[in-house]
């Protein structure tokens, strides 16, 4: 959320447009919405009063807009291999196991775990999962619960 402010200053007799925003919030309850909402306007009136008191002199003349970002979530899922975007892959930090099972999520905990024997993109570099983990009761693939 952010709140956009027209302003002026007497000493420079300058106008310009000021804003004060929030971090994002996750909302995974409709029933959570009123009191985000609450608490995101309460960020911004602590932000402006902020920058009124540190002597900035800016005045406000008048409120311009709201603007309120809202963005579709999609909890990340495990399954089986999935490419990496070339912007990740580039950097080399991260093994991407080429497995074909929806056991990815065990596959990267025993990769965590073990130094790979040959390619560290390949299973057979690494112990059979099920002979490192005890995923009993563990449904695969994975699925992130909030």
């Amino acid at each position: 959320m952010e709140l956009f402010g027209y302003y002026f200053h007497p000493s420079t007799e300058n106008y310009d447009i000021k804003s004060f925003n929030t971090p994002f919030k996750l909302i995974c309850n409709s029933g959570e919405v009123k009191n985000i909402m609450e608490n995101l306007f309460i960020i911004i009136e602590e932000k402006a009063d902020e920058f009124a008191e540190r002597d900035s002199g800016w005045i406000m003349i008048n409120l311009l807009f709201l603007e309120v970002n809202i963005n579709k979530f999609n909890p990340l899922k495990a399954s089986s291999f999935v490419e990496l975007p070339i912007e990740i892959a580039r950097r080399r930090a991260v093994i991407n196991i080429w497995n074909n099972d929806n056991y990815c999520f065990a596959w990267s905990i025993v990769a965590a775990l073990h130094p790979p024997t040959g390619p560290p993109f390949e299973i057979s570099s690494y112990p059979h999962y099920s002979t490192i983990l005890n995923i009993t009761g563990i449904d695969f693939p994975y699925v992130i619960k909030r």
